[in-house]
């Protein structure tokens, strides 16, 4: 069986056409379900509705024949009873398995390698801390790099925008906090500014090299990145409810510990166009125009 995807015309995509995937169901409809679904131990419902005869029959036979009274001593009618009770204990519990397997068969792959993310924090010894939005919920560099290397069988070329609600809001929709607090946040020590549409595996990248350049512990450089260190469930409060001067940006950007700005760069300096970034950059101006030993730094893959 094959699953083609197809523009609203009905005609498929080229071979050239790049998409990001969402999660989703197929459900058969009846009478399909009963060929082409699965009931019990993978068989589908017309075998099972067979066998089931095949049963009942046996059941008249041993009525008929009185074969248990005959041979075990036992009245056929209690033979039947204790049949269709052991029938039903069986498919009760056949039915809840079915049911357990179905539930982690339905879910995504890149669901699954999310709950295996948690145990994998858990292995790290990266606990959850909760920390006061602003500059105390950097994120150093390894964490960024495991991260990525983690899930890069699903990030590919995706950008910032897919892990966002592919893997930061799932990993941190129960407890409805960021996910620097997640995975155990840090004091800011550097300020990123950068366009979410730009690869991801680039914007890691950019952050490993300059850790790499800067300490031989480059593992424990700590990064302000708002996509982290932000609380995604409320980002009105993050973005100070209408007070830019309490936004979580300028708070991290006001920083004594900030040391500076790297605005990690593409080809065609997309940061440039958004708003946000611009402001990021006034912000790193204003402090450097105020004789603060604050650097601005572009970064690139």
């Amino acid at each position: 069986d094959e699953l083609e995807l197809l523009d609203h015309k009905g005609k498929p995509f080229p071979p050239s056409f790049v998409m990001d995937t969402s999660c989703g169901y197929l459900h058969h409809k009846f009478p399909w379900q009963l060929v082409n679904s699965t009931v019990v131990l993978g068989l589908p419902p017309w075998v099972v509705m067979f066998l089931g005869s095949l049963m009942l029959m046996l059941f008249l036979a041993i009525k008929t024949t009185h074969l248990t009274e005959d041979y075990v001593g036992l009245q056929p009618e209690l033979v039947i009873a204790l049949n269709i009770l052991l029938s039903i204990v069986m498919a009760v519990a056949i039915e809840a398995w079915r049911r357990s397997k179905s539930r982690m068969q339905r879910l995504p792959p890149i669901m699954l390698r999310i709950a295996a993310y948690q145990r994998h924090l858990i292995w790290k010894g990266w606990r959850y801390r909760a920390s006061p939005r602003g500059p105390s919920r950097a994120l150093t560099a390894g964490k960024v790099r495991d991260m990525n290397e983690y899930f890069s069988e699903y990030i590919g070329s995706r950008t910032m925008y897919y892990i966002c609600q592919n893997i930061v809001e799932p990993l941190t929709r129960e407890r409805q906090i960021s996910y620097s607090e997640l995975v155990g946040p840090s004091q800011v020590q550097w300020f990123i500014s950068h366009f979410w549409g730009s690869p991801f595996q680039e914007f890691v990248n950019a952050i490993v090299r300059h850790a790499q350049g800067i300490s031989l512990e480059w593992k424990d450089v700590a990064y302000w990145v708002c996509t982290f260190a932000n609380n995604q469930w409320q980002v009105r409060e993050e973005l100070g409810g209408g007070d830019w001067q309490q936004s979580s940006f300028f708070m991290a950007l006001q920083s004594p510990g900030c040391k500076g700005t790297i605005m990690v760069m593409d080809p065609l300096a997309k940061p440039l166009t958004r708003s946000w970034c611009l402001f990021e950059l006034l912000q790193t101006f204003l402090r450097q125009a105020r004789g603060d030993d604050f650097s601005f730094l572009i970064g690139t893959a």
